[in-house]
Protein backbone atom coordinates (compact mmCIF):
# COMPACT_ATOMS: atom_id res chain seq x y z
CA UNK A 1 0.00 0.00 0.00
CA UNK A 2 1.85 3.20 -1.44
CA UNK A 3 0.57 5.75 0.30
CA UNK A 4 0.49 8.34 -2.37
CA UNK A 5 -2.58 8.99 -4.88
CA UNK A 6 -2.72 9.73 -8.37
CA UNK A 7 -3.07 13.23 -9.40
CA UNK A 8 -7.07 14.04 -9.99
CA UNK A 9 -7.59 16.11 -13.36
CA UNK A 10 -11.65 17.82 -12.33
CA UNK A 11 -14.01 17.97 -15.51
CA UNK A 12 -16.87 20.21 -15.14
CA UNK A 13 -20.09 18.69 -14.02
CA UNK A 14 -18.55 15.21 -13.08
CA UNK A 15 -19.37 13.72 -9.63
CA UNK A 16 -23.19 14.39 -9.07
CA UNK A 17 -24.08 11.14 -8.34
CA UNK A 18 -27.24 9.86 -5.88
CA UNK A 19 -26.46 9.12 -2.38
CA UNK A 20 -27.81 6.35 -1.12
CA UNK A 21 -27.01 3.15 1.04
CA UNK A 22 -22.97 1.88 -0.39
CA UNK A 23 -23.17 -1.47 1.45
CA UNK A 24 -26.74 -2.42 0.99
CA UNK A 25 -25.96 -4.97 -2.00
CA UNK A 26 -22.96 -6.30 -0.50
CA UNK A 27 -24.93 -6.83 3.02
CA UNK A 28 -26.96 -8.72 1.20
CA UNK A 29 -24.85 -10.99 -0.24
CA UNK A 30 -23.02 -11.58 3.02
CA UNK A 31 -25.72 -11.45 5.58
CA UNK A 32 -24.78 -13.97 7.75
CA UNK A 33 -20.85 -13.36 7.92
CA UNK A 34 -21.84 -9.65 8.54
CA UNK A 35 -24.12 -10.64 11.45
CA UNK A 36 -21.42 -12.40 13.25
CA UNK A 37 -19.04 -9.63 12.55
CA UNK A 38 -21.28 -7.47 14.17
CA UNK A 39 -22.03 -10.26 16.89
CA UNK A 40 -17.91 -10.36 17.64
CA UNK A 41 -18.41 -6.75 18.14
CA UNK A 42 -20.89 -6.25 20.30
CA UNK A 43 -19.98 -9.23 22.57
CA UNK A 44 -16.90 -7.84 23.61
CA UNK A 45 -18.15 -4.57 24.23
CA UNK A 46 -20.93 -5.83 26.58
CA UNK A 47 -18.38 -7.83 28.52
CA UNK A 48 -16.38 -4.35 29.02
CA UNK A 49 -15.90 -3.29 32.42
CA UNK A 50 -19.34 -1.24 33.71
CA UNK A 51 -18.05 2.51 33.64
CA UNK A 52 -17.26 2.35 29.50
CA UNK A 53 -19.45 -0.73 28.75
CA UNK A 54 -22.66 1.88 27.60
CA UNK A 55 -20.57 4.12 25.36
CA UNK A 56 -18.45 1.27 24.02
CA UNK A 57 -21.83 0.10 22.82
CA UNK A 58 -23.18 3.21 21.05
CA UNK A 59 -19.77 3.20 19.20
CA UNK A 60 -20.31 -0.11 17.86
CA UNK A 61 -24.18 0.93 16.66
CA UNK A 62 -22.76 3.48 14.63
CA UNK A 63 -20.43 1.23 12.81
CA UNK A 64 -20.54 1.33 8.98
CA UNK A 65 -19.26 -1.84 8.44
CA UNK A 66 -17.82 -1.03 5.06
CA UNK A 67 -14.43 -2.10 6.20
CA UNK A 68 -15.46 -6.18 6.73
CA UNK A 69 -17.71 -5.90 4.03
CA UNK A 70 -15.01 -5.22 1.75
CA UNK A 71 -12.76 -7.83 2.89
CA UNK A 72 -15.28 -10.46 3.22
CA UNK A 73 -16.23 -9.76 -0.60
CA UNK A 74 -12.69 -10.06 -1.83
CA UNK A 75 -11.85 -13.17 0.56
CA UNK A 76 -14.86 -14.93 -0.43
CA UNK A 77 -14.57 -14.40 -4.14
CA UNK A 78 -10.58 -15.54 -4.36
CA UNK A 79 -9.49 -19.30 -4.02
CA UNK A 80 -8.53 -19.04 -0.26
CA UNK A 81 -10.00 -21.31 2.58
CA UNK A 82 -12.44 -19.54 4.45
CA UNK A 83 -10.77 -20.24 8.15
CA UNK A 84 -11.55 -17.63 10.52
CA UNK A 85 -12.90 -15.01 7.77
CA UNK A 86 -15.24 -13.50 10.09
CA UNK A 87 -12.85 -13.00 13.02
CA UNK A 88 -10.22 -11.11 10.65
CA UNK A 89 -13.33 -9.29 9.18
CA UNK A 90 -14.36 -7.98 12.69
CA UNK A 91 -10.74 -7.18 13.43
CA UNK A 92 -11.28 -4.60 10.60
CA UNK A 93 -14.62 -3.17 11.98
CA UNK A 94 -12.79 -2.99 15.59
CA UNK A 95 -10.14 -1.04 14.09
CA UNK A 96 -12.23 1.31 11.81
CA UNK A 97 -14.03 2.24 14.98
CA UNK A 98 -10.88 2.57 17.54
CA UNK A 99 -9.34 5.43 14.07
CA UNK A 100 -12.74 6.96 14.48
CA UNK A 101 -13.03 7.44 17.85
CA UNK A 102 -9.67 8.87 18.55
CA UNK A 103 -10.30 10.93 15.21
CA UNK A 104 -13.29 12.85 17.15
CA UNK A 105 -11.29 13.17 20.61
CA UNK A 106 -11.97 17.14 20.26
CA UNK A 107 -15.14 17.06 18.54
CA UNK A 108 -17.39 19.07 20.40
CA UNK A 109 -20.36 17.21 21.78
CA UNK A 110 -19.53 13.98 21.45
CA UNK A 111 -17.53 11.75 24.32
CA UNK A 112 -15.16 13.52 26.67
CA UNK A 113 -11.55 13.40 25.79
CA UNK A 114 -10.34 10.51 28.61
CA UNK A 115 -14.06 8.49 27.82
CA UNK A 116 -13.13 8.67 23.90
CA UNK A 117 -9.38 8.06 24.92
CA UNK A 118 -10.40 4.99 26.39
CA UNK A 119 -12.90 3.60 24.12
CA UNK A 120 -10.44 3.57 21.18
CA UNK A 121 -7.88 2.23 23.14
CA UNK A 122 -10.32 -0.50 23.86
CA UNK A 123 -11.14 -1.17 19.89
CA UNK A 124 -7.69 -1.14 19.19
CA UNK A 125 -6.89 -4.07 21.48
CA UNK A 126 -10.22 -5.87 20.65
CA UNK A 127 -8.93 -5.26 16.91
CA UNK A 128 -4.99 -6.95 17.52
CA UNK A 129 -6.86 -9.82 19.50
CA UNK A 130 -9.16 -10.74 17.44
CA UNK A 131 -6.18 -10.56 14.47
CA UNK A 132 -4.11 -12.25 16.67
CA UNK A 133 -1.89 -15.19 15.05
CA UNK A 134 -2.47 -13.56 11.61
CA UNK A 135 1.22 -11.57 11.12
CA UNK A 136 -0.09 -9.84 7.48
CA UNK A 137 -3.18 -8.01 9.46
CA UNK A 138 -0.97 -7.06 12.52
CA UNK A 139 1.70 -5.55 9.94
CA UNK A 140 -0.79 -4.03 8.19
CA UNK A 141 -3.21 -2.41 11.20
CA UNK A 142 0.47 -1.34 12.63
CA UNK A 143 1.04 0.49 9.20
CA UNK A 144 -2.29 2.29 9.11
CA UNK A 145 -2.33 3.17 12.79
CA UNK A 146 1.15 4.89 12.14
CA UNK A 147 -0.12 6.05 8.97
CA UNK A 148 -3.39 7.60 10.89
CA UNK A 149 -1.01 9.08 13.62
CA UNK A 150 1.27 10.79 11.32
CA UNK A 151 -1.77 12.11 9.21
CA UNK A 152 -3.19 13.48 12.93
CA UNK A 153 0.19 15.12 14.38
CA UNK A 154 1.17 16.63 10.65
CA UNK A 155 -2.91 17.69 10.19
CA UNK A 156 -2.93 21.84 11.36
CA UNK A 157 -5.64 23.17 13.97
CA UNK A 158 -7.21 24.67 11.60
CA UNK A 159 -8.36 24.63 8.12
CA UNK A 160 -7.36 27.73 7.24
CA UNK A 161 -3.66 26.65 7.74
CA UNK A 162 -3.51 23.93 5.54
CA UNK A 163 -1.31 23.56 2.48
CA UNK A 164 -3.19 23.39 -0.10
CA UNK A 165 -6.56 21.42 -1.82
CA UNK A 166 -4.32 18.61 -3.49
CA UNK A 167 -2.05 18.63 0.12
CA UNK A 168 -5.62 18.11 2.03
CA UNK A 169 -6.23 15.13 -0.16
CA UNK A 170 -2.51 13.52 0.06
CA UNK A 171 -3.29 13.61 4.27
CA UNK A 172 -6.65 12.01 3.50
CA UNK A 173 -4.61 9.57 1.42
CA UNK A 174 -2.19 9.01 3.93
CA UNK A 175 -4.68 9.10 7.21
CA UNK A 176 -8.43 8.06 7.08
CA UNK A 177 -9.12 6.43 3.50
CA UNK A 178 -5.83 4.10 4.29
CA UNK A 179 -7.58 1.38 5.97
CA UNK A 180 -10.09 0.65 3.49
CA UNK A 181 -7.30 0.19 1.23
CA UNK A 182 -5.85 -2.19 4.09
CA UNK A 183 -8.59 -3.97 3.94
CA UNK A 184 -9.09 -4.59 0.56
CA UNK A 185 -5.65 -5.79 -0.01
CA UNK A 186 -5.75 -7.85 2.95
CA UNK A 187 -9.11 -9.81 1.23
CA UNK A 188 -7.02 -10.15 -1.80
CA UNK A 189 -4.29 -11.50 0.46
CA UNK A 190 -6.94 -14.11 1.90
CA UNK A 191 -8.57 -14.79 -1.30
CA UNK A 192 -4.66 -15.76 -3.16
CA UNK A 193 -5.22 -13.25 -5.55
CA UNK A 194 -2.06 -12.27 -7.47
CA UNK A 195 0.29 -9.12 -6.84
CA UNK A 196 -0.67 -6.95 -10.00
CA UNK A 197 -4.66 -7.61 -8.91
CA UNK A 198 -3.99 -7.30 -5.20
CA UNK A 199 -2.95 -4.19 -6.19
CA UNK A 200 -5.61 -2.98 -8.19
CA UNK A 201 -8.09 -3.88 -5.33
CA UNK A 202 -6.15 -1.92 -2.81
CA UNK A 203 -6.00 1.30 -5.25
CA UNK A 204 -10.17 1.00 -5.67
CA UNK A 205 -9.77 0.90 -1.89
CA UNK A 206 -7.68 3.45 -1.34
CA UNK A 207 -10.01 5.79 -3.73
CA UNK A 208 -12.96 4.12 -2.15
CA UNK A 209 -11.98 5.48 0.91
CA UNK A 210 -11.23 8.90 -0.20
CA UNK A 211 -14.61 9.36 -1.98
CA UNK A 212 -15.97 8.28 1.12
CA UNK A 213 -14.37 10.63 3.78
CA UNK A 214 -15.30 13.58 1.23
CA UNK A 215 -18.80 12.70 1.07
CA UNK A 216 -18.63 12.38 4.81
CA UNK A 217 -16.96 15.60 4.80
CA UNK A 218 -20.14 17.65 2.73
CA UNK A 219 -22.71 16.48 5.23
CA UNK A 220 -21.33 17.95 8.17
CA UNK A 221 -20.51 21.09 6.36
CA UNK A 222 -24.20 21.46 5.31
CA UNK A 223 -25.00 20.46 9.40
CA UNK A 224 -22.36 23.18 10.42
CA UNK A 225 -24.45 25.44 8.31
CA UNK A 226 -27.98 24.31 9.53
CA UNK A 227 -26.24 25.01 13.17
CA UNK A 228 -24.79 28.18 12.92
CA UNK A 229 -21.33 26.92 13.35
CA UNK A 230 -18.52 26.17 11.41
CA UNK A 231 -16.58 22.69 12.00
CA UNK A 232 -13.51 22.37 11.43
CA UNK A 233 -14.36 18.38 10.54
CA UNK A 234 -16.29 19.89 7.37
CA UNK A 235 -13.13 19.60 6.18
CA UNK A 236 -12.65 20.04 2.31
CA UNK A 237 -15.84 22.40 1.83
CA UNK A 238 -14.91 24.33 4.07
CA UNK A 239 -11.07 24.56 3.03
CA UNK A 240 -12.21 25.17 -0.38
CA UNK A 241 -14.09 28.56 0.79
CA UNK A 242 -11.12 29.92 2.87
CA UNK A 243 -8.38 29.30 0.40
CA UNK A 244 -10.70 30.50 -2.82
CA UNK A 245 -12.36 33.69 -0.81
CA UNK A 246 -11.53 37.48 -1.05
CA UNK A 247 -12.96 37.29 2.18
CA UNK A 248 -10.85 34.36 4.15
CA UNK A 249 -9.30 36.57 6.62
CA UNK A 250 -12.93 37.31 7.98
CA UNK A 251 -14.00 33.95 7.74
CA UNK A 252 -11.18 32.65 9.82
CA UNK A 253 -12.39 34.32 12.30
CA UNK A 254 -15.78 32.93 12.35
CA UNK A 255 -14.92 29.28 12.88
CA UNK A 256 -15.85 27.13 16.26
CA UNK A 257 -18.07 29.87 17.22
CA UNK A 258 -21.78 30.20 16.89
CA UNK A 259 -22.76 32.58 14.23
CA UNK A 260 -24.68 35.69 14.50
CA UNK A 261 -27.51 36.76 11.90
CA UNK A 262 -25.13 38.62 10.03
CA UNK A 263 -22.53 36.88 10.50
CA UNK A 264 -24.32 33.56 8.93
CA UNK A 265 -25.56 35.62 6.32
CA UNK A 266 -22.23 36.56 4.82
CA UNK A 267 -20.96 32.92 5.29
CA UNK A 268 -23.98 31.90 2.84
CA UNK A 269 -23.37 34.33 0.51
CA UNK A 270 -19.61 32.80 -0.41
CA UNK A 271 -21.22 29.58 -0.19
CA UNK A 272 -23.88 30.16 -2.88
CA UNK A 273 -21.16 31.93 -4.82
CA UNK A 274 -18.64 29.58 -4.48
CA UNK A 275 -20.77 26.10 -4.26
CA UNK A 276 -17.71 24.31 -2.13
CA UNK A 277 -20.34 21.39 -2.48
CA UNK A 278 -20.55 21.16 -6.27
CA UNK A 279 -16.51 21.49 -5.79
CA UNK A 280 -16.27 18.44 -3.43
CA UNK A 281 -18.64 16.50 -5.83
CA UNK A 282 -16.65 16.23 -8.73
CA UNK A 283 -13.59 15.32 -6.81
CA UNK A 284 -15.60 12.47 -4.95
CA UNK A 285 -16.82 11.34 -9.06
CA UNK A 286 -13.42 11.29 -9.61
CA UNK A 287 -12.21 9.32 -6.74
CA UNK A 288 -15.00 7.38 -7.57
CA UNK A 289 -13.79 6.91 -10.88
CA UNK A 290 -10.59 5.85 -10.57
CA UNK A 291 -11.77 3.41 -8.46
CA UNK A 292 -13.91 1.74 -10.88
CA UNK A 293 -11.19 1.84 -13.24
CA UNK A 294 -8.73 -0.46 -10.73
CA UNK A 295 -12.56 -2.74 -10.69
CA UNK A 296 -12.52 -2.64 -14.12
CA UNK A 297 -9.03 -4.00 -14.63
CA UNK A 298 -10.16 -7.43 -13.21
CA UNK A 299 -13.12 -8.08 -15.10
CA UNK A 300 -12.10 -11.13 -16.59
CA UNK A 301 -10.52 -12.66 -12.97
CA UNK A 302 -12.97 -12.00 -10.64
CA UNK A 303 -16.85 -13.05 -11.26
CA UNK A 304 -19.83 -10.89 -11.93
CA UNK A 305 -21.45 -10.94 -8.60
CA UNK A 306 -18.86 -9.87 -6.52
CA UNK A 307 -17.59 -6.74 -9.44
CA UNK A 308 -21.29 -5.49 -9.20
CA UNK A 309 -21.11 -5.65 -4.97
CA UNK A 310 -17.60 -3.77 -4.91
CA UNK A 311 -19.12 -0.98 -7.42
CA UNK A 312 -22.55 -0.85 -5.43
CA UNK A 313 -19.82 1.44 -2.77
CA UNK A 314 -19.20 4.04 -5.53
CA UNK A 315 -22.26 5.84 -5.08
Amino acid sequence: MKGKIIQLKLREGAGRRENGNAAEKASGLLELPLQEVKRLIWTAAARAPAALRRQLLAIADKGEHICPLLYLLIASSGRGEAGQATRLAASLEALHLALETHRDIAAPGLLPPKEAILCGDFYFGLALTLAGGHPLFIQGMSEVITRFAAARINAPDRPSEAQDLDGYLQELCNGRASIFALSCALGAAHGGYPLWQSEALTYYGLYLGIGLQLKREVEIFRLSLGNKKLAPAAGLPLLYILRKSPLRDRLRSLLNKTLSGDELELFLEEVNRLDPCSYTSRVIGHCFAKANQFIELLRENMDSQTIQALKSFLV
